[in-house]
């Protein structure tokens, strides 16, 4: 998959990751080596800390100050580690729980990621790597603004558009739309 993302930027003590996979695995789990797979998982300092550790203010953010959003497509070891790890889970629609949670935990600071491959492919495709389900786009605007309201974001991340993947072009305008909702919900803070 196209860039996964880099993590949190200095500062942020809590991410947001919407995304169909996990980004769990580690180079101990993956059965591909695939780095993007590994993209949460070294935010969260499960592996890669020499490498992450050369990024210029990086912290790994603690799992229990993470919300995994509408992740469906997940390996062995990811549904293994989430059993473990205190990470919120949560769909699109059970957007006010996670935020109340991060919010009661003191979460000052919050990076958000956005793979567009969350998505429900009927309703959107952003990329090859597609499972069948998820929300539509109007439902990741919705909890990604209703996330960001009581919140205090730090950054954003939106990834893993591939165009040849949309013929008519219909994420570009999809995505502006994200944006510029989740912009007038932060300056309407």
């Amino acid at each position: 998959r196209p860039a996964a993302g880099a993590g949190p930027g200095p500062g942020a003590d809590a991410i947001i990751w919407a995304d169909q996979h996990g980004d769990l695995n580690t180079p101990e789990t993956s059965t591909t080596g695939f780095l993007d797979g590994m993209a949460l998982a070294t935010t969260l300092g499960l592996c890669w800390r020499a490498m992450a550790a050369q990024i210029p203010g990086f912290k790994p953010v603690d799992p229990s100050r993470c919300v995994l959003v509408n992740a469906r497509d997940l390996d062995a070891a990811e549904k293994d580690l989430l059993e473990t790890l205190p990470i919120i889970r949560t769909e699109c629609p059970d957007w006010k729980a996670a935020a109340q949670r991060l919010k009661a935990d003191g979460a000052n600071q919050v990076h958000m990621h956005v793979d567009l491959d969350v998505h429900d492919p009927d309703k959107l495709q952003a990329n090859r790597y597609t499972t069948p389900g998820g929300p539509a786009p109007e439902q990741v605007r919705s909890a990604m603004c209703g996330l960001a309201g009581p919140l205090s974001i730090a950054g954003l991340t939106i990834s893993a558009y591939d165009p040849a993947f949309d013929p008519k072009g219909d994420v570009p305008p999809l995505v502006g739309e994200l944006v510029v909702d989740l912009l007038s919900t932060l300056e309407g803070k």
